[in-house]
């Protein structure tokens, strides 16, 4: 099992360089930026991570077909990838389609399709070839990086409604299941990538799972829940039914966080301890690494630790500290 973590770049870069370093150091192996909202730009920070570190994955996590070109998007990661040589990896998917892609009056249309047409126009351009198709969302003529790139750079997709989950299985190096968190949940998710790799022949054994969550050792768990209704609401929100029902998220729960959410309320509100369980690993060590120990079991490769978007670098360390001493020397 590997461990890794993603947070949003809201501080000066210098600062999340440091806590990739810390972090580094206390042996986690993956570290992800998003490429969300309006922070600081994730490309720029990966080089400035990839400078200062030796050993830690790099990983874009994630971007989505409507804000980036996949030409542009290829030609990005490459560069960072000189920075942290092997050390870079590419995650898509559809994140942010309220905060960023509607406030910028794109169509976020298509989402499945245009996220695998970007999985396979970064691909085809990372190994080198020229580019002249006219594709569903993208055309291109003649379209080719002007460096090479010395390796492949692995593609991860990321989602958790069924569709995204089926096309990781079908075109993804890896697949990153975004904030589940019960075991009815990820039966659901790792039954839909199954089906997606079947569907081209390929085995389970090829894709890198990620489980992307939020999890906080704490002895305070009801405080805790509670720091994290908004975060949640804001995840219910942007999922789907049909896999919010398979995670285990109460129906009626579900229909008022999405009503808040998309009016002026506080969708917070409505989200219950039973819908924090549902997307969260929230609880004392014994009971966090319970819950982890099954994600390790049904092949999960990767658990990546979601830190909360409002809080300060302090306590993000703080929080990884707690989580390596007491989760990832436990499975080392």
């Amino acid at each position: 099992m590997k461990f890794g973590f993603s947070h949003h770049p809201t501080n000066p870069y210098r600062e999340h360089v440091e806590l990739v370093r810390a972090a580094e150091g206390m042996g986690f192996d993956h570290a992800w930026v998003p490429d969300q909202t309006f922070l600081r730009d994730p490309y720029v920070l990966l080089a400035a991570m990839g400078s200062a570190t030796s050993s830690i994955t790099l990983g874009l996590g994630v971007t989505n077909p409507y804000t980036r070109h996949p030409a542009i998007a290829a030609r990005a990661i490459a560069t960072a990838e000189e920075f942290a040589p092997g050390r870079t990896v590419f995650g898509i998917g559809a994140g942010n389609p309220k905060e960023v892609v509607r406030a910028l009056e794109l169509q976020d249309s298509f989402v499945v399709a245009r996220c695998e047409e970007m999985a396979a126009a970064v691909r085809a351009l990372l190994r080198g070839e020229t580019l002249a198709v006219d594709g569903e969302h993208y055309t291109y003529h003649d379209v080719r990086l002007g460096f090479e790139v010395p390796r492949p750079i692995p593609l991860y997709l990321a989602g958790r409604g069924p569709k995204m989950l089926r096309a990781a299985g079908r075109v993804a190096d890896g697949v990153i299941v975004g904030s589940i968190a019960t075991e009815s949940g990820y039966r659901y998710a790792l039954e839909q990538v199954a089906k997606g790799a079947a569907d081209v022949g390929r085995s389970m054994a090829e894709l890198d799972l990620v489980a992307w969550t939020v999890v906080e050792v704490t002895k305070d768990r009801a405080r805790s829940l509670g720091k994290y209704r908004g975060q949640i609401a804001h995840i219910i929100a942007n999922a789907p039914d049909s896999a919010l029902r398979r995670i285990g998220v109460p129906c009626v729960a579900a229909a008022a966080i999405k009503e808040a959410y998309r009016g002026s309320g506080s969708a917070g509100a409505f989200v219950t301890d039973e819908c924090v369980d549902a997307f969260a690993v929230i609880g004392d060590a014994d009971y966090c690494r319970r819950r982890i120990s099954y994600l390790a079991e049904v092949g999960v490769s990767q658990v990546s630790v979601l830190l909360p978007y409002d809080r300060g670098l302090d306590e993000y360390r703080v929080q990884l500290e707690v989580f390596a001493r007491e989760i990832v020397r436990h499975f080392r």
